[in-house]
């Protein structure tokens, strides 16, 4: 009895796959076509992964969302095609609605944050960081020569595009 052992395997929610996103597409368009003229409603957040945000899993699922084939590429442009998403379905002869990327959270490293918050900005997209604090998770780090993020702060991104477009805070 005291060789027992359990093998878990998470049950995960695998946004970079196409039997994922044909069907969001599908909803974020219905979403889009009843709302994207509604006065009603000031901004859309848009969700890209777990709890809307842009990761794809908890940390202690990583290695799980590694081995069903996710990479840190593979996120940034799951996360880059989920905002055009977005994009298009708010979209009639330009952009409708205010969108938010929820831009917090990276799923591998912080080059992903950047990555996918210069894709959002550069769209005219806002960027909602889902947290305000001092110094968490690195702030800013291009003003901190030699640390090991290039400008991959949390904040880093919402300087550059702080009069370009919508920023939000949770």
């Amino acid at each position: 009895v005291d060789d027992v052992s359990l093998k878990v395997t998470p049950i995960l929610l695998r946004f970079w796959r196409p039997e994922y996103q044909q069907p969001y597409n599908t909803f974020v368009q219905a979403l889009g076509n009843r709302y994207r003229n509604d006065s009603r409603v000031e901004f859309i957040a848009i969700g890209t992964g777990l709890w809307g945000e842009t990761r794809a899993t908890e940390w202690t699922d990583r290695s799980a969302a590694e081995a069903q084939g996710l990479t840190s590429d593979m996120w940034i442009d799951t996360v880059n095609a989920i905002t055009d998403m977005y994009i298009n379905a708010f979209s009639e002869g330009g952009l409708r609605k205010r969108l938010l990327l929820q831009m917090a959270p990276f799923q591998f490293v912080p080059r992903e944050r950047k990555e996918f918050s210069i894709y959002a900005g550069d769209r005219s997209v806002g960027l909602s960081y889902n947290g305000l604090f001092p110094d968490y998770n690195v702030a800013f780090a291009c003003s901190r020569p030699g640390y090991d993020y290039q400008c991959d702060g949390a904040y880093d991104q919402l300087v550059p595009y702080n009069n370009r477009v919508p920023i939000g805070f949770e």
